[in-house]
């Protein structure tokens, strides 16, 4: 039976009509509601390198603006987000190391929690030195990258402590990614559904006002969640998840590593444990969902203590405090936030400060 023209015309109207509506949306939005027009450094401040995948470009000097932000980016000769430092034994130094958590996406230099943990201790003294505090965290950097840093500044610095932030979204996968690039036997899955995310994100208005702007509305997060139109992370909190075992077993091979390399030279090392957003704000739905919102945080935890190496788990404290730690349009910590968990970390290095150089 042939359809007629005119039918055949309706059913194209029918399918094509949702395309058409959302283009509507879409024109209206960037008419309206455009997304907001970012000043991005990237292009700049970032070189490729056959060790660490990436690395800031030393003596990089710009800036990042953004809807709650704008701010000046200096990176020195070593390639960190510092003023330019040098070997000094007069100092107790500490060396922060992670990816962008450390380094301070979003904040100023003397926002980051680096900055701050060096003002916090500037009254007190270490093996009867003054204490500086040293920004080496670049964004990107899983537990490996972060390593490798670590190896290259110490000679440069001699840091009688490192602190590795630890955060649980993407250390690990972070990790995978570097070891792909270096070993072509290892395969990642590629993530359509996070590249398509990456280009809405970039590209669509409409994207950029119900993803963004209005993602400080606990009602509406809670609604995408529930739903399945924001997604989870869920081999993070499922039980006996072979990717996670995969994953967290080398970031915690690792670890391992760091402690050994830092004992060798007589420092310390202190992990400091950084949670997915989701697990402070929602973990009741990840619950609703019948996953284990503390799995990770149980699993590294118990590998820390066993092997006897500094922690801190941020999740409860977090908990406490909520969403005004956490920029509106972004899972990073703003100003408030990495205050917060600065003094966390400064309390901790004054409660333990006999037992750093023998970790």
């Amino acid at each position: 039976m042939k359809l007629k023209k005119k039918d055949m015309i309706y059913m194209v109207f029918i399918f094509l009509s949702p395309v058409l509506i959302l283009i509507l949306i879409e024109f209206a939005f960037r008419l309206f509601l455009p997304p907001y027009t970012r000043s991005n450094p990237s292009e700049g401040i970032y070189l490729p390198d056959k060790t660490f995948g990436h690395r800031m470009v030393p003596g990089f000097t710009g800036r990042r603006k953004h809807e709650e932000f704008d701010i000046e980016i200096k990176i020195n000769s070593f390639g960190m987000r510092e003023e330019e430092v040098a070997k000094d034994k007069n100092y107790f130094t500490i060396l922060n190391i992670g990816d962008s958590f450390t380094y301070g996406y979003g904040l100023k230099r003397e926002e980051t929690i680096a900055y701050k943990i060096g003002s916090d201790l500037a009254g007190h003294t270490l093996d009867k030195k003054r204490i500086r505090s040293l920004n080496a965290g670049v964004t990107g950097y899983g537990s490996l990258n972060s390593f490798y840093f670590l190896k290259e500044l110490f000679n440069e610095l001699e840091p009688e402590l490192a602190i590795y932030y630890l955060f649980i979204g993407n250390d690990a996968t972070d990790d995978l990614a570097l070891l792909a690039g270096k070993n072509k036997d290892i395969h990642l899955n590629k993530n359509y559904g996070q590249a398509a995310k990456d280009f809405l994100q970039n590209n669509s208005a409409f994207y950029d006002f119900i993803f963004k702007r209005l993602k400080n509305s606990s009602a509406l997060s809670r609604l995408f969640l529930t739903t399945g139109i924001r997604g989870v992370q869920s081999y993070l909190y499922k039980e006996n998840d072979s990717f996670y075992n995969m994953s967290f077993g080398l970031l915690k091979e690792n670890v391992k590593k760091m402690q050994g390399y830092l004992r060798d030279k007589n420092a310390g090392l202190i992990v400091v444990i950084i949670p997915e957003d989701i697990q402070v704000l929602y973990s009741d739905i990840l619950r609703g969902k019948k996953l284990n919102p503390v799995k990770p945080q149980d699993d590294i935890t118990s590998f820390l203590k066993n092997n006897n190496i500094h922690y801190i788990d941020l999740l409860p404290d977090l908990q406490k405090e909520g969403r005004q730690l956490y920029f509106n349009f972004d899972s990073h910590f703003n100003p408030q936030g990495s205050q917060f968990v600065a003094k966390i970390v400064s309390d901790y290095i004054l409660l333990h400060k006999n037992s750093f150089s023998a970790n």
